[in-house]
This record gives C-alpha cells, structure tokens and sequence, in this order.
C-alpha cells in the first residue's frame, strides 16, 4: 500500500517517541515524523499553519511529557490557527478530568501511554482522519448556509417561507419588509392571504394550489396590498421544499416588484394608442399633401410645351428631368410672325413654391408678348423682356430667398440672325457651326430682391444662326450633376464636347446621345437639382444624293457596293470603313428584314451633307428589337446573325439608330474638312 498518511509526534525526545513510532510502523501506510520543541517564531508568528500544510501533516500525536506548553494549551493555540488537524493526546497519567478537559478543548482523543497497544493507537490515527474530513464537511456545509442565508436576507426580492401544512409564515427577508411595510414580527405566524387584493380570481388561487401540491412550481403575478393600503404588482414564483425528496414541508415564495414595469407598460400602450390616433392624422395629412402635390406637378407639367413650332428649316427638342417631385426648371418656345422665341428658367429652390413661379413667369412672358389680346409684338427683345420680368417680378414682393436665372433667344426665322440675353444662367450655351464650338458667353445678375434695381438691367448679343448650326442651352443642373463613385461633376466641357462630336445628329438623337451619357449618373444618385435643356438646329446644307431599290438579291450588293465606292471617294478617303458597316446593314436587310423574298424592296438612300453622311436603308420586314441589340459591345467571337452586323457597324459609323418597329436604319458618319478628298 501506498504510503500516504503522515503523522507528527510532539513529545519531550527520541525516546519517548521510539515505542509510539514502532508501534505506527505497523502499518505500511502511515509515516511519522517526530518534533521535540517549537521555535517561537514557529508558535507565536502565525507560521505554525504553513509549516504543518508544507509537511502536509494528516494527524497529530501530542504527548502529555512536552513541557513547553501544557497540553491544553497547545491544542488550544493550535485551534487559534485555525489549524484543522486532528491532535490525538497521549498521557502518562490516567485521569478522567484531564480527559474531559482534552476533548473539550478540541482534541480528537485521549489514551493512556500505559494502555497502548499498535492496534488501538492505528485505529485511533484512522479514526482521526475520518473525523478530520467530517468536519471539513460540516464546516464547506456551515459555509455554504451562511452564503445561502446572506443571500436570502440581502436579496433584491421579496423571499417568504411557509409551512406546508399550516400555510403560515415562518420566515421573510427584509426585502418582504421593505415591500410590504410589515415587519417579520408582524407576519410571523400569519398566512400570506394577509397581503390579498381581492383582484384574484377564487379559480386562479385554486389553479395555484393545485400545482405546488403536486410538486411543481408555479409562476405567475398578483396585486397585492401592503399595510398601508396601497396596491402593488409583483412577479411570483412558489415552489415546494422537499425533504428527501418526498414530502413536502414548506414552500417558498419569491415576489418581484413589477410595479414600475407594469406602469411602464400602460404608458407605453396609451402612448401606442395616441401615437397610432396621431398616425392616422399624419397619414391623412401626408394624403393631403400627395394629393397637393400631384396637382402642383399637374400644373407645373400642364404649362410645358406639348408640341414644338413647326418650320421648314429649323428643327427642337428638348428634355426635361425632376430632382423632386415637384421641378423648379421650365422652358418654352414660341413662334409668332417670323419668331422663334426660347427661354430656359431655372427657379430657386424646388417643390410647391418653385411651380408657381414658373407659373408666374410663363403668365408675365406672354403679357410681355402679346401687348394686347390677340395682338402679337411684331418686334421681340431679349433685353427687353427681361426687364419687364424682373420689374414684374419685385412688385410682387416675393421673398428674398427666391431668385429667377433666365435664358432667351429671338431667332429671326428671315435673316437667320438669333438675338439672346441672360439673367444668370451659369452654363455657357454650345452653339456648333460646321464642326466649329462659339460659346455665348454673355451674363447677367439672377433677377432677385435681393440685388438693387439699379443692376437688374440687361443686354443682348447677336449671332448669325443659319445653314449646319445647332444650339443648346442648359441649366447647371446637367453640368453640376455628380459621377458615382469619383466625385466629379459632369461639367461643362463634357457638355460641350458631346455637343461638338454629335451636333449634326437630327435634334431627338442628339438628345438621346446626350441623355445616355448622363443616364448613368441619374440612375447612380437621383440629380440634386433639375437637368434641363433645349436643342435648336438649323438644317443642314444637302451637297448630293443617290438612292438605289435593291429586289432583296444578294447578287445586287456587289453592283451597289461598286456604284457607291466611286461615288464615295469624290467626298471622303473614310471608303473602306464605311462600305463595311454598309454593306453589312445591307445583307441584314436582305436576309433578316426581308427573308430573300424578292417581291420585297430595299431601298438605300445616300445624302451627302456638307458636315456628315447620312444612309438609311429600310426594308419591308417586321422590325426587330433593335435597342437591345445597340447596347453590345464588339465582340469578333460573337457570330449571332443580326447582332454582329450591327455591332460591325457602329464600329464603321459615329450613330447608329434606327425606326421604332427596326426595319429602317440611319448610320451616320461626320466628315471632317479633313476627311474630305
């Protein structure tokens, strides 16, 4: 066996010790060690405990013949350490007084030396021992009841005991004191039926007492009343206490004070009540204000032109995006007598407000015109009519946040000449004429309360705008709109440069060239402010003409090609490229359009103008979708039928478009001075 238990003997020398260690070493698993004196530092400096705990001593042998201390003394210091070891006594004298008084001061046995056997001093040793783990027991459980008992008496909830049989209250911690305003005193002996409201059902207490009857616990919440009176709500929980297992003896109440909460919660459902009235209001006037506005954008909308003028010789567009509901830009043109006129207004602000003076100005500009109902001004001045705007505008007082920046151009549809003025518009309209960028760069103070009438006074500039001229005028909403991702504005010379490269587009696919441009920022981030403009363009000088009608015979391609190249190379170098893009477009037509059927006509048209080439080819097909078919990319691999043509040709073409059904295109190509042979 293993050796395991250490015993020290204490006696007055070797000698003494010897019988008691020959006797021990009976069995294997004790071994002894012995001390004959202590040194006061060892006794009196707190230093005994450690030096026992180091020796890992399981028992100790005191013998009565060790002077040092007497006997009871030494037990007694020893239970001052609070040394928990076993001290077994061996006395000379066999006395039962001395014995008593042993046991009384915590020793763990006495024998007489005389009586002494190897046996009896063993079992006494592990007797010891067992005593010795008893004891550590009983003390872990004393510890543990007195943590259980400062948990209980300090407790943030109420904690009642009750007899089971009696149901009456045999303990309540402060907290029940605190709650209730009864003292233990008070309720001691009493049921806890003392506390009842009266606001429980006699089904509710029954359902109560049926489960902790049966063992189980339950929970749930009362209104109780405490000795003044006054209501309260708790949360509890009762269960039963068991001995063994089996019977149960009493029962213990737990009750948290859920008043607060519980007020909290008729708080919050008034306040859910009232948010939910409340609500109901705000979404009856949010209805009110949707349905203000929509009329408000009726009307702003109402006010733009629905058709352009009509003329042989000039052609408009225009385009027109919101950043609110409710826009702040506006534009117009007008034709009276042998007059275009075009104005272009950008309003402060935006919503309601910024309508109704656009709606203003719109009212303010046809006075302007027609000085008499029905008469029309025979003779328009842009510098004119911006003063009598901008006198107009300060008799009406409005606020001085407000301000109105103010395009307008007078073409004279005779001379060609166009007269225009400004009233703050920040962006230099981008006049094109033969491929050459003039930008009207003459400005003018907003019309606004705020600047002195004395410097609301305009000029007006003159430019010829005849034959191969376009002209467009824009708010800042379209140059200061923001690229995702980079931060920069779209600015003004991409403005102008994308109105240099594409000006001798007709007005609408100058439009649409302009609007893919910027139809990724739109999408990225709604604009902050209105994107406005408006497209005028002179026609364009027509040099010469062909036109061939093809009976869908792929063998007629090769004797167009040929009649085309020769006349092709009297006007351009650019041959080759743009007999590839043609020439596709023309099998496409033949084939896709017209299925080879030769009762079916294609017929091409070739207008050489004096800044660009124009061919359209139509057949008598269905058409196609065709805009899906513009967005791909090149793609040598890709060898789809009428896709690959198509993208073959926009490489050959500076635009490429064709009619709503698809089964006209227009390929357009701008020929440089350079270009020309």
């Amino acid at each position: 066996m293993e050796a395991n238990i250490k015993v020290l003997i204490i006696c007055k020398d070797e000698g003494e010790s010897c019988p008691l260690l020959q006797l021990l070493n009976e069995d294997k698993a004790i071994v002894c060690s012995t001390m004959t004196s202590f040194d006061d530092d060892i006794l009196y400096n707190n230093n005994l405990a450690p030096y026992l705990l180091e020796n890992e001593v399981d028992t100790i042998i005191l013998c009565d013949s060790f002077q040092q201390l007497s006997i009871l003394q030494t037990i007694k210091l020893f239970k001052e350490k609070d040394i928990l070891i076993p001290i077994i006594v061996i006395s000379s004298r066999n006395e039962t007084s001395l014995a008593v008084e042993v046991m009384k001061a915590g020793g763990e046995n006495f024998l007489v030396r005389d009586e002494l056997s190897a046996s009896r001093l063993i079992d006494t040793v592990y007797s010891a021992l067992q005593s010795r783990e008893e004891q550590k027991q009983l003390k872990k459980v004393r510890i543990e009841n007195q943590k259980l008992s400062q948990t209980i008496e300090q407790s943030p909830v109420s904690i009642v005991i009750t007899d089971a049989k009696t149901n009456k209250i045999e303990y309540a911690n402060p907290m029940f004191s605190k709650l209730t305003g009864y003292s233990l005193l008070e309720v001691i002996g009493k049921s806890p039926s003392i506390l009842k409201s009266g606001k429980k059902t006699a089904n509710e207490y029954k359902h109560l007492w049926e489960t902790i009857l049966s063992g189980l616990t339950w929970k749930g919440e009362f209104v109780n009343r405490k000795k003044d009176g006054s209501l309260y709500c708790v949360a509890a929980t009762i269960s039963p206490i068991k001995i063994n297992n089996s019977e149960t003896t009493h029962f213990v109440g737990i009750h948290q004070d859920i008043s607060q909460q519980k007020k909290a919660e008729l708080d919050l459902k008034s306040y859910a009540r009232k948010l939910e009235n409340k609500s109901e209001e705000l979404e009856s006037a949010y209805e009110s204000i949707e349905e203000n506005i929509h009329r408000a954008r009726r009307l702003h909308r109402h006010f733009f032109p629905k058709s352009f003028p009509e003329m042989e010789e000039v052609q408009l567009d225009a385009f027109y995006e919101p950043a609110d509901k409710i826009g702040s830009d506006y534009y117009n043109f007008v034709k009276i007598n042998n007059q275009l006129i075009i104005y272009v207004v950008d309003v402060s602000g935006s919503g309601i407000s910024g309508a109704f003076i656009n709606i203003f100005i719109r009212q303010k500009i046809n006075r302007f015109l027609y000085v008499e109902e029905g008469v029309e001004r025979k003779k328009v001045s842009p510098k004119e009519m911006l003063n009598f705007l901008a006198e107009e505008f300060l008799k009406e007082n409005f606020p001085e946040e407000y301000y109105i920046c103010f395009y307008v151009c007078v073409l004279d549809l005779e001379t060609k000449l166009l007269t225009y003025s400004n009233a703050g518009i920040q962006v230099p309209p981008a006049l094109i004429k033969n491929g050459e960028l003039y930008s009207l760069t003459l400005g003018g103070l907003p019309i606004s309360r705020m600047i002195d009438i004395e410097l609301l006074s305009y000029e007006e500039e003159t430019v010829l705008f005849d034959e191969n001229a376009t002209l467009v005028i824009a708010t800042d909403g379209l140059v200061e709109s923001v690229e995702n991702g980079n931060g920069n504005m779209y600015g003004i010379e991409r403005f102008q440069e994308i109105v240099r490269n594409y000006y001798f587009l007709p007005p609408k696919q100058l439009k649409n060239v302009i609007n893919s441009d910027i139809q990724p920022i739109i999408d990225a981030q709604y604009p902050n402010d209105d994107i406005t403009y408006v497209i005028i363009q002179q026609n364009f000088e027509v040099i010469d003409k062909k036109q061939f009608i093809s009976k869908s015979d792929c063998n007629d391609v090769e004797c167009i090609v040929s009649v085309v190249t020769d006349w092709l190379q009297t006007y351009t170098v650019d041959v080759n490229s743009l007999l590839i893009g043609f020439t596709e477009m023309l099998y496409n037509a033949i084939e896709h359009g017209n299925k080879f059927d030769q009762t079916k006509n294609v017929v091409i048209d070739f207008e050489m103008l004096k800044t660009h080439l124009l061919i359209t080819i139509e057949d008598e097909g269905a058409g196609f979708d065709w805009r899906n078919r513009l967005k791909n990319q090149l793609d040598l691999m890709n060898f789809e039928e009428r896709g690959r043509g198509i993208i073959f040709t926009k490489a050959s073409f500076d635009y490429v478009t064709y009619n709503d059904i698809g089964n006209k295109v227009y390929l357009y190509k701008r020929l440089d001075i350079k270009q020309r042979v």
